[in-house]
């Protein structure tokens, strides 16, 4: 039988993102590679925006504390330094779409 190898991502720097959200992020509900929106973005090497956490069914494990910490809208977008190295995500309190700017 073959091991399945479960690679996690980790905040590394955030700003204005509550410590609560920040640990839930890495320990409580912890980010994996092909799983959540920054680990699909991971995972395809492309961006994943949420127009509105409360609609879209990938973002539900982080949905309540998106709602406490007053977001609505969310984009991970992969980071490349050679091959990708991480993910950039941005939150917006107001939902809708998010342009290719």
């Amino acid at each position: 039988m073959a091991s399945s190898q479960v690679y996690r991502l980790a905040v590394a720097c955030a700003y204005v993102l509550g410590d609560d959200y920040a640990r839930s992020l890495t320990e409580l509900q912890p980010l994996e590679v092909g799983k959540g929106p920054s680990g699909t973005a991971v995972d395809r090497g492309e961006p994943v925006a949420i127009p509105d956490v409360l609609d879209d069914p990938i973002f539900a494990p982080w949905r309540g504390m998106a709602m406490r910490e007053h977001y609505r809208a969310f984009v991970s977008i992969p980071l490349r330094l050679g091959g990708i190295i991480g993910v950039l995500n941005a939150y917006r309190a107001e939902p809708g779409a998010w342009t290719k700017r």
